[in-house]
């Protein structure tokens, strides 16, 4: 999230919602306020995740347990309809929502055919029978980009002029840093819900709690105009929402023996090695 907030780079996928309002923080002086909340949020969300391991387990088990593939697929579809939204308000913005989503749909739908070993859009290409990398197409994209802006900005030599390119940044004070936190309490502790419950659905990750914390975080706010545009509460919601899936994601794998995300799954690998066969067996 450091440099999806200073640098308009995600360093991982599910940073990509926190660079939607970090980085414009930062360009109006507010990045330090950006990367404190981002901290926080992130600190609780991963807490309050650990604490839900702890006690609701074996309940929240049984409620995952329950959802087959077509709860799994309502969710997803949801998840993209939320991604959609994003774009804004109006029938236009929507449209272009949609389009985006489209076009994300469809590279991801290049690579080998789980089910029947078909090539889909591969063209041939035996280097596209896995799929394009995800965090390869989130650095060509977003990172190349901003790279290419800011060369434009050298050949104009408008980069160096900080003054009228980033205004300085403001003085924190503990009654500020206190301020933040009550107006992002409840979007965190939404968040961190939001996180633990797709933690602890198998398959689904941080990427997609992350953006539907950003879009519950934007649905309930009075006043939604002002995400994207340096919003305090559009950097602490994803950023607890993707550190609340961490130790969720081990619900289903301690109960069920069903890794929930890359991370669990790899512990799952480590406890086989060790002779421990986590789930009911």
């Amino acid at each position: 999230s450091i440099t999806a907030i200073l640098f308009n780079i995600p360093g991982t996928p599910m940073a990509a919602a926190t660079a939607l309002d970090g980085h414009p923080m930062k360009l109006q002086g507010k990045g330090l306020r950006a990367l404190e909340m981002a901290l926080f949020a992130s600190v609780i969300g991963g807490t309050f995740s650990n604490f839900l391991l702890l006690f609701t387990a074996p309940p929240l088990a049984r409620i995952a347990l329950k959802f087959g593939p077509a709860e799994v697929a309502a969710l997803i579809f949801f998840s993209l309809t939320v991604v959609a939204s994003l774009m804004g308000d109006t029938p236009l913005e929507i449209w272009k929502g949609l389009v985006s989503l489209g076009g994300g749909l469809s590279l991801a739908m290049i690579g080998l055919d789980m089910m029947t070993t078909t090539r889909r859009y591969g063209f041939g290409i035996v280097g596209l029978d896995s799929g394009i990398n995800f965090v390869t197409a989130i650095v060509g994209l977003l990172a190349l980009s901003e790279v290419l802006v800011q060369t434009e900005k050298i050949v104009n030599l408008k980069l160096y002029n900080f003054k009228d390119e980033i205004r300085s940044s403001e003085k924190l004070t503990w009654r500020s840093r206190i301020n933040d936190i009550r107006i992002c309490a409840i979007d965190i502790l939404r968040s961190s819900l939001v996180g633990s419950f797709i933690g602890a659905l198998p398959g689904l990750g941080a990427t997609t709690a992350s953006f539907m914390s950003y879009g519950e975080a934007k649905r309930a706010s009075k006043h939604p105009e002002t995400f994207g545009k340096g919003e305090i509460r559009g950097v602490a919601a994803p950023e607890a929402g993707n550190n609340a899936v961490c130790a969720a994601s081990l619900i289903p794998l301690v109960t069920l023996g069903i890794p929930g995300s890359i991370v669990a799954a790899a512990l799952f690998g480590a406890f086989m090695i060790q002779g421990m066969m986590p789930g009911p067996m």
